[in-house]
């Protein structure tokens, strides 16, 4: 009878699998990469231009949704008369119907990507004789997510969404893969109503606060039309569709749980509600499509069952018999083992794509993050097997205190799942590896970044812009200096877990600049790191972020010339400090620029 019992389960098992991976496929998008990554521009950034261009184009990765596209001037206002934005396949553009007038401007933008990330940066470039850039110019890819206030609601909104919705499927999984005694028949859908209505409504609230990520503006933002449809207008409508019609019919099946026939509703119920998770979101969307949707589909059905599995399993070890509990666990094992193994599968799968080299694991912010990820995974996996061969035939013997120990040790691995959730969220903050190297393909082609052939003729004739465009006072406001013991330019030091970095900014005036940042230890003493880059924006003005790498010098010295700005206003500095592989610190100034 058990054999029999077994038999079933299994083939039972592998139809859900093969049912959820052909209806994962079947509901995908048919295009999408993930996280857009500027590709090339025209006007080039840091380009000097003879006769006023008549369209400004940004070219992606992908195919995005534009926030904003603007053209400043030195003094950080609109200018060009523009069209409205053009969309073309994956560039944006929009027409100038004035005569630019010789001198620096910024292109600043902000669009949304596939995976429903914003999007910023900045380029500079030049109108006649004068030179806009010092250095090469760098566009920043995550200052749009990283320095707005919504990034925390969203995250907290995408983590509360994965348990909620993680908790509905796999307790109807459970349900399913194996028999419950009668105390958890009646538990079970109660739980999976609750977990279901809270999963619906972080479905909706994501579009909004989508929505006001994107736009990047202030809390009452949220309650406004145009940010709900810049929302829906993203992956996040299908995603919402999808997501709320899945629990509707889940729940339908919970409410019908203890005089069902058979297992449909259900099926259908958490197939529609996981594929809401598929249509947005970094992996979902990467290339090539029909590959990390398969993974990320078996992924993510295999978490579910052992993340539902948890509470009912830590439940019946206060209300089962022994017996009960003893058959409870073996049919759970069974399932178990096949869905950590899919997990691991699935999940280095999805990494090889994301992270591409060993080396991007090891030194980028997504590789990092990662790795955290992947020790929190491990745990969770000494925990699971440490329950198989240890707690599981100490119950089956009936030890006293075996339930005990096994009802910690799910408790246990409740909060590092939480924790796994936790990392990865944020790694939808930061840019995978494989579009990192896209750029860098693009920078080395020369199609992004174009350095200036005379570098001392540039900052020379900036001097001159600078002389021009400041010597007016209307032009040029009088502005306090936020700087401590420089009598000229801009002089700070933060310090952050026993790690300082001194930010000295000369003249802090518009036009060139020259920064240097100091790396000092504990003890004040100047130290070589890893790498150290620094990206301004312009908050006041809408400039989106500028990145400017550091260049060692000598011991704990990181110096660069920057020519890019050329706004008056209290530019924000993120210096970030990569001390080790595993190390990294971030440090934030506001510096004036008069």
């Amino acid at each position: 009878m058990i054999i029999n019992q077994t038999n079933i389960i299994r083939a039972q098992f592998i139809r859900v699998l093969a049912v959820c991976l052909f209806s994962y496929i079947l509901l995908s998008p048919v295009k999408g990469y993930a996280h857009a990554v500027l590709m090339g521009s025209d006007p080039a950034a840091d380009a000097q231009l003879d006769v006023s261009p008549k369209t400004i184009t940004l070219t992606f990765n992908e195919s995005v949704g534009p926030v904003f596209f603007r053209v400043l001037d030195a003094q950080g206002t609109e200018v060009g008369s523009p069209s409205d934005i053009k969309i073309i396949n994956h560039s944006i553009a929009i027409d100038l119907a004035d005569t630019l007038d010789d001198g620096v401007y910024l292109v600043t933008y902000r669009v949304i990507s596939a995976d429903t990330h914003p999007v910023g940066g900045t380029i500079v470039f030049t109108l006649g004789d004068v030179a806009s850039t010092a250095t090469d110019v760098v566009v920043s890819q995550d200052t749009a997510a990283t320095t707005n206030m919504w990034t925390t609601p969203v995250a907290l909104n995408r983590i509360l969404q994965f348990a909620s919705l993680l908790m509905a499927a796999g307790l109807a999984l459970f349900g399913m893969l194996v028999r419950l005694p009668p105390q958890l028949e009646r538990s079970i859908p109660r739980l999976g109503l609750l977990s279901a209505s809270v999963a619906g409504l972080t479905y909706i609230a994501a579009v909004g606060l989508g929505g006001s990520e994107m736009m990047g503006m202030g809390v009452s933002s949220f309650f406004t039309a145009q940010t709900w449809s810049m929302g829906w207008n993203s992956t996040l409508a299908p995603s919402l569709i999808l997501g709320v019609i899945g629990l509707v019919i889940l729940m339908s099946g919970f409410l019908s749980w203890s005089r069902r026939k058979n297992d449909r509703v259900l099926w259908v119920g958490l197939l529609l509600s996981l594929s809401g998770l598929l249509v947005t979101g970094h992996a979902a969307t990467a290339f090539p499509r029909w590959f990390m949707t398969t993974m990320v589909a078996i992924h993510v059905l295999c978490v579910a069952f052992w993340f539902g599995a948890l509470i009912p399993l830590a439940q019946s070890m206060r209300v089962c018999s022994t017996e009960e509990r003893s058959l409870l666990l073996k049919e759970f094992s069974f399932c178990a083992v096949i869905s950590v193994a899919l997990i691991i599968l699935s999940g280095i799968g999805i990494s090889f794509i994301q992270v591409e080299t060993f080396e991007s694991l090891l030194n980028t912010d997504y590789g990092f993050r990662l790795i955290l990820k992947l020790v929190l995974v491990a745990a969770l996996l000494g925990f699971a097997t440490w329950n198989k061969v240890s707690l599981t035939p100490a119950i089956e013997k009936g030890a006293e205190k075996a339930p005990t120990r096994l009802r910690r040790s799910i408790a246990f691995e409740v909060l590092l799942i939480m924790g796994v959730f936790i990392h990865t969220t944020a790694l939808s903050q930061y840019t995978p590896p494989r579009a990192l190297i896209d750029q860098t393909s693009a920078k080395e082609s020369n199609i992004v970044v174009q350095s200036s052939a005379d570098t001392g003729k540039m900052i020379e004739q900036l001097i001159a812009y600078a002389a021009d465009t400041t010597g007016a006072p209307e032009q040029a406001p009088t502005m306090a200096m936020a700087s401590t013991g420089a009598a000229t330019g801009f002089d700070q030091t933060i310090t952050k877990r026993g790690y300082s970095v001194q930010v000295i900014l000369t003249p802090s005036k518009r036009g060139p600049n020259s920064m240097m940042a100091h790396v000092m230890d504990k003890d004040g003493k100047m130290i070589n790191v890893m790498d150290v880059s620094s990206e301004w924006a312009l908050p006041s003005a809408g400039l989106e972020a500028i990145a400017i790498p550091l260049e060692n010098s000598m011991t704990g010295m990181y110096e660069a010339e920057i020519g890019q700005l050329v706004i008056g206003g209290i530019w924000d500095l993120r210096v970030d400090v990569l001390i080790d592989d595993f190390t990294k610190y971030i440090y934030r100034f506001e510096v004036p620029i008069q």
